[in-house]
């Protein structure tokens, strides 16, 4: 892992924990939105990882209060420590229990669990479109069926947007280009 993004993917941790405490749900969302900047330049699967593991904290916590956040909070621990001490291995590790405790929050909820981590994964693989990553390596990288990634970006009004700006952007630019000429 390069050293900018593990002390982003760190400090995101801490802030993360402070969250936690406070229950500040709508903190833990902007926290997982952060991770956007990493994943999209370095397309960097740890960033992204990290930013669908807080976005799912953040739905789930909102939706059951009554989570037991001393594992959560354990984890999120475990994970500072691994990043610390460099041991990318047991960060990990970390991540996949992290995953593990949000599936199994309530044996009866195991389906809307898995179904809010495919959303998150979903609503952050449009985020990194946003960003200039093709749908097909997004999909690959969150590991999310490409048809709904496409299906959320299309519903979106990202693309309205990229219409009325970049579209227009562009033309200057081409234009600009061929009076040179």
């Amino acid at each position: 892992m390069k050293s900018l993004i593990r002390k982003d993917i760190l400090q995101l941790l801490k802030d993360l924990k402070i969250a936690l405490a406070h229950q500040d749900f709508r903190r833990i969302k902007e926290l997982s939105d952060h991770t956007l900047h990493n994943s999209s330049i370095f397309q960097d699967e740890d960033s992204i990882s990290v930013g669908v593991i807080v976005y799912a904290l953040a739905k789930l916590l909102e939706r059951y209060p009554n989570i037991n956040l001393h594992l959560i909070n354990g984890e999120v621990n475990q994970a500072i420590k691994k990043l610390e001490h460099q041991d990318s291995r047991g960060f990990l590790k970390t991540l996949k229990s992290l995953f593990t405790i949000i599936k199994k929050i309530d044996s009866k909820t195991t389906m809307y669990i898995q179904h809010v981590l495919e959303q998150s994964g979903i609503k952050k693989g449009s985020r990194i479109y946003e960003h200039g990553i093709s749908l097909a390596q997004t999909a690959t990288v969150l590991d999310v069926n490409q048809w709904e990634l496409m299906n959320y970006v299309g519903k979106t009004s990202f693309i309205e947007r990229e219409k009325d700006t970049g579209l227009l952007a562009r033309l200057k630019l081409a234009r600009k280009i061929f009076r040179k000429s």
